[in-house]
């Protein structure tokens, strides 16, 4: 008796775990992936991590957003994507950007800088239930146009505005 109770357990068991749905979505999680954040990076060596939203510009643009203050404390993050028509896809970064290419912005008001993308790419690895994730590198150059290296770029599960 004890062992057909066993097996029926042993079943019961294989059934729950088999019926379970697994979670198809590739994205890490942010708390993992960005420090608790969904949008990070380092900019020239300096790590930043902050909670970010998209926005869609026009039917063809996508913008990942991250903005903060107002007057001199302003700042924000723009990480913008064209004519995405698939769920995933690599963009080359440019600095004019158009169809099927990238940007990036970077801007503090104080201290006054403005850093904007000119290479690198930025892979869309999904865009599912509103939300957005993927990677960057990117290079970039400041208000002095001197060279800035955007590394270790990652959005994950950014969701819409």
């Amino acid at each position: 008796m004890l062992s057909k109770a066993l097996c029926f357990l042993g079943v019961c068991i294989v059934a729950l775990t088999a019926s379970c749905k697994k979670d198809n979505n590739n994205n890490t999680n942010p708390a993992s992936a960005c420090n608790g954040k969904n949008l990070c990076m380092k900019i020239g060596g300096t790590s930043f991590s902050e909670d970010a939203v998209w926005r869609e510009i026009s039917t063809t643009r996508r913008r990942i957003l991250w903005e903060t203050g107002s007057g001199t404390t302003y700042k924000n993050v723009e990480l913008d994507i064209y004519d995405m028509t698939a769920n995933d896809g690599t963009f080359q970064v440019a600095e004019n950007p158009g169809a099927g290419q990238a940007g990036f912005q970077y801007f503090t008001a104080s201290p006054a800088s403005n850093i904007s993308g000119v290479s690198g790419t930025v892979t869309l690895t999904s865009a599912a239930n509103n939300t957005l994730s993927g990677t960057f590198v990117i290079t970039a150059k400041d208000q002095n146009n001197a060279t800035v290296e955007i590394t270790e770029g990652n959005f994950v599960n950014v969701p819409k505005q």
